[in-house]
């Protein structure tokens, strides 16, 4: 959201979806062609960690708990809040009226002009100009929202919010009193058929027809992201449900390190590229190499609980197929990756293909 700053303070919670995230990733980076380059570059090459640390059984490592039959579920039609999100950001691209004539209510849809001020100076950054609020849909912190409500629109006003020591969306607001300078410029009209025709610019005649259009269009995008949600949803139950008993001496360091190589290889900083600011890397870049590798663990203990491996002619084909992908030969691919990363990269999905295999997907309504 453009507006972090102005977001609910979740103080660092569940993190592990942006490392289910980053792995998946990688593994798609591998196959994907992505760098271009070929094996006689320069550039730095993610080293897979067993390479240098042999791993007689994972096992060993690893308790696992229930990690097939498990239940998620899958949404097949959007919320209310989604439809009405989507009706807004149409509108937001038309002229229309907005209502002007009464006070803002708990629900309501409306623009807000703010400033953010310490004292009696501005906070660099921290304004908006016709921002498009849900009040009560808690994307603004809860006091900015509950402040809004009763005033009308045209009206100039502060809001006096305290922010926590700990506040973690704006360094700058953290431990401080800020007054935000607010204005309401208007309140969204309710879905009509008279607005229906504004936001979609002629096309729709009814608030039904683009309703209608709103919710086939969200139902599409919903099935394009389940694979990937699908796929964390899992891999987020498999974490849960599973103990790690030790971690293979080096292990976590040379997760790092890949961490480290594969921001050099980005041309980026290392804080840049896991997302944390300069101070905070040394101690999230260990918090999240512990829970990256941990999750590897526990995709090996799969694999080998299951006796899942990859074939000759398994890796042979994908060598063949990803090769095509920026690569001058496959030689050129296998030289630029190495064979035990691609092998374990390889296993990796193999295990992800076999949680779904097994998983129960309920069908539910948002």
């Amino acid at each position: 959201m453009k507006y972090e700053y102005l977001k609910r303070n979740f103080a660092e919670t569940f993190r592990l979806v942006f490392i289910f995230c980053f792995v998946i990733v990688l593994c798609v980076m591998v196959f994907s062609g992505c760098s271009g380059d070929t094996a006689g570059n320069t550039s730095p090459q993610v080293t897979y960690s067993e390479d240098a640390i042999q791993i007689e059984s994972y096992l060993e490592y690893v308790k696992l708990g229930q990690y097939k039959g498990i239940k998620i579920e899958k949404a097949i039609s959007p919320s209310e809040l989604d439809i009405h999100d989507a009706y807004l950001e149409m509108m937001s691209a038309c002229e229309f009226d907005g209502v002007s004539d009464r006070a803002v209510e708990d629900g309501d849809a409306v623009s807000v002009n703010f400033t953010a001020y310490i004292g009696d100076e501005a906070v660099d950054g921290v304004e908006g100009t016709d921002v498009c609020l849900i009040i009560g849909s808690d994307s603004f912190v809860e006091e900015f929202e509950n402040a809004c409500v009763g005033v009308m629109p045209g009206e100039e006003f502060d809001i006096n919010i305290t922010f926590d020591e700990d506040y973690t969306g704006n360094e700058a607001l953290a431990g401080n009193e800020v007054t935000f300078r607010t204005e309401i410029n208007y309140i969204y009209p309710p879905l009509s058929d008279e607005t229906a025709y504004v936001a979609s610019q002629g096309t729709f005649q009814t608030a039904d027809e683009l309703r209608d259009y709103i919710v086939q269009a969200l139902k599409e995008d919903m099935d394009e992201e389940w694979e990937s949600e699908k796929q964390n949803l899992l891999l987020n139950e498999v974490y849960a449900n599973s103990e790690i008993i030790s971690y293979p001496d080096g292990l976590i360091e040379n997760y790092i390190s890949e961490l480290e190589a594969a921001a050099e290889y980005n041309k980026v900083t290392n804080w840049e590229y896991i997302g944390v600011s300069e101070d905070e890397y040394d101690t999230y870049v260990q918090e999240l190499a512990k829970q990256g590798t941990a999750l590897e663990l526990i995709l090996h203990a799969i694999a080998e609980s299951e006796n899942i491996t990859i074939t000759q002619d398994e890796y042979d084909a994908a060598c063949e197929k990803y090769a095509d992908y920026g690569y001058d030969s496959r030689e050129d691919f296998e030289r630029f990756y190495g064979s035990d990363f691609i092998i374990e990269t390889l296993l990796s999905e193999e295990v992800v293909d076999f949680l779904e295999e097994n998983a129960m997907i309920v069908e539910v309504n948002e």
